[in-house]
């Protein structure tokens, strides 16, 4: 008996403390842009019932998720700007604040572009790309590159990556 007590009080500190579950999509990451001049979206997943709070550089707005976990909110239009921001994603009362922080936000224009293998066409494989990469100089400039997926339905979540 004393040998399991030991053993069980030497591995306590390394059991995760528990704590409500919350995450935004995969396409949320560092370095991403929001568009300007437009009310921002912002959604996810918590625990059902959970007040989730979201800032941009700003006063935080607040949501509620519904039943299924789902909540959705739009923080105000903000303009174009060089200056990059943290958006901030937290439950609540919860003692880890934010429980959520992507870095390297930009408020800009966004684009989408949508094709087959011309949208993977780099820069390295056109004419004179040496001469191009090195005029090169445009940090601003952003882009998401989301995996190939089939789906017959929306999907709700991509795996993607902001470069």
């Amino acid at each position: 008996m004393i040998y399991r007590l030991t053993l069980l009080l030497l591995l306590l500190p390394f059991v995760p403390a528990v704590h409500a579950e919350l995450r935004l999509p995969g396409f949320f990451g560092d370095h991403m842009v929001f568009q300007r001049d437009a009310p921002i979206p912002i959604w996810g997943w918590a625990d059902p019932g959970k007040t989730v709070k979201v800032s941009l550089g700003g006063v935080p707005e607040t949501a509620e998720a519904g039943e299924d976990g789902r909540w959705k909110l739009a923080l105000p239009a903000m303009p174009a700007a060089k200056t990059s921001l943290i958006l901030k994603v937290w439950i609540e009362g919860e003692k880890v604040i934010p429980l959520i922080e992507v870095k390297d936000v930009l408020v800009g224009e966004v684009w989408l572009c949508s094709g087959q293998s011309n949208m993977e066409w780099t820069v390295a494989a056109s004419l004179n790309s040496a001469e191009e990469i090195a005029k090169a100089d445009f940090p601003s400039i952003r882009q998401m590159k989301i995996d190939h997926l089939t789906a017959g339905i929306p999907q709700s979540d991509v795996k993607s990556v902001w470069q």
